[in-house]
């Protein structure tokens, strides 16, 4: 289970000591009109009745809940939950329509099994090995291409196991990578750990192991924007 911040309770409450800055999100420039996006978030959305957090509940959409973008006279209000930057958009979630942050909102279905099999069952397989090169010494290893150009990559050897999956920005916005990052590595925003939205690159650890004598982190999760791609990785043990 998510661990929900207190931000995020008073979001899904109706209370909010949050201020709306006039800040707008990276994903804002693709959620537009007739788009069909998901909740990405394990405590749902409230639905409310005008684009302030102080506008009446119509209906809570669970994780995993599909909402229709719809046109909106009005200018988007931008808001503001923690780290998180994002506006209200108007959505059509059943035979109800309102508000709902954008800030937990992808492009994605909701990730329900692992992550190389979602990745497989959302995008197109180009390739696929679990034979690993000469210069990579491991004793699992997968990689898996995407005719999108994104890249699945896991290795597990003596030292430790990793996976990186790097997905070209218009396939993954940023903000859409850190919300599956939270389904897919649930640990690292589980009490006592603390893993923050930073949209300028993320670096969290849990734990702590010993190796030859040596303090490693325990895991670590790394998210990144390189090169116009946006890139998770995540390892465990001293590798």
């Amino acid at each position: 289970m998510i661990r929900v911040t207190t931000s995020l309770l008073l979001l899904l409450s109706g209370f909010s000591l949050l201020s709306q800055d006039g800040l707008t999100s990276e994903f804002s420039n693709v959620c537009k009109a007739g788009s069909t996006l998901y909740v990405y978030t394990r405590s749902g959305l409230i639905l409310r009745s005008k684009p302030d957090i102080n506008g009446a509940a119509i209906g809570k959409a669970g994780y995993g809940s599909k909402v229709v973008v719809v046109a909106d006279a009005g200018q988007r209000v931008a808001f503001k939950n923690g780290n998180i930057q994002g506006e209200w958009v108007k959505v059509k979630w059943g035979d109800k329509e309102g508000y709902i942050f954008s800030g937990y909102l992808s492009r994605w279905p909701a990730m329900t099994i692992d992550l190389a099999s979602y990745l497989k069952q959302i995008f197109l397989v180009k390739s696929e090995t679990t034979e690993a090169p000469d210069t990579v010494l491991v004793f699992l290893y997968e990689k898996i291409t995407f005719q999108n150009g994104s890249i699945y990559l896991s290795k597990t050897g003596d030292g430790g196991s990793s996976v990186r999956v790097t997905f070209p920005a218009f396939t993954m916005t940023f903000q859409e990578m850190y919300l599956l990052a939270r389904i897919a590595n649930s640990e690292f925003f589980l009490a006592p750990a603390k893993c923050d939205y930073n949209e300028n690159g993320m670096n969290c650890e849990v734990g702590e192991e010993v190796s030859n004598g040596h303090m490693f982190p325990a895991s670590g999760l790394f998210l990144t924007k390189e090169d116009g791609n946006c890139v998770m990785y995540w390892g465990r043990g001293p590798d």
